[in-house]
């Protein structure tokens, strides 16, 4: 657990369900588009957040409990 209420396989089931709802919207024709669009720039930024998070020398566990705290609200 990275110390902010979640662990990495939340980021990967959230990851994995943007992807399904992106192909689904995907499918869905061009009424469409721009859900697909936002659900596509949701899964690239939760892609980043696991990278970040698995990433041992990243900032994120390198920040004092009032930054987690900070970083924490911002992800809720």
């Amino acid at each position: 657990m990275a110390g902010f209420g979640f662990s990495i396989g939340d980021i990967l089931t959230a990851g994995n369900f943007a992807r399904d709802v992106y192909k689904s919207c995907k499918r869905a024709g061009d009424d469409s588009k721009a859900i697909t669009r936002d659900v596509e720039m949701l899964q690239a930024v939760l892609r980043e957040l696991y990278e970040e998070v698995s990433n041992p020398s990243s900032l994120i566990h390198r920040t004092n409990a009032d930054r987690q705290a900070q970083f924490k609200t911002v992800v809720k």
